[in-house]
């Protein structure tokens, strides 16, 4: 005996999977542009951050050198010589290689 399919439930079935089919575009498309702003949004955020830290850093780096030039005003003598023994140093490491 064959079956025969009811032409109406075949329709029905076949809407349903576009419909299903059209609802999973229109969530992945949300998908999609809610994971562009979340990232747009991280983005921005690293940028402020990064900003700040670069600004940070660079006064540090002035303080540090502020205080350098004291310290080396105040002792000259023992900056030369910690130069000198400094240089020493690096020249006998890069002689050796």
């Amino acid at each position: 005996m064959a079956s025969h399919q009811n032409p109406s439930h075949s329709k029905s079935s076949h809407d349903a999977l576009r419909d299903t089919t059209h609802q999973l575009k229109e969530d992945v498309v949300r998908l999609g542009r809610t994971t562009r702003d979340i990232a747009h949004e991280t983005m921005d955020h690293l940028k402020e951050n990064a900003g700040e830290v670069y600004h940070q850093g660079l006064e540090k780096a002035q303080d540090w050198e502020k205080n350098l030039e004291k310290r080396i005003q105040k002792n000259p003598m023992k900056a030369v010589l910690i130069a000198a023994g400094i240089g020493l140093v690096l020249g006998a490491i890069w002689n050796r290689k």
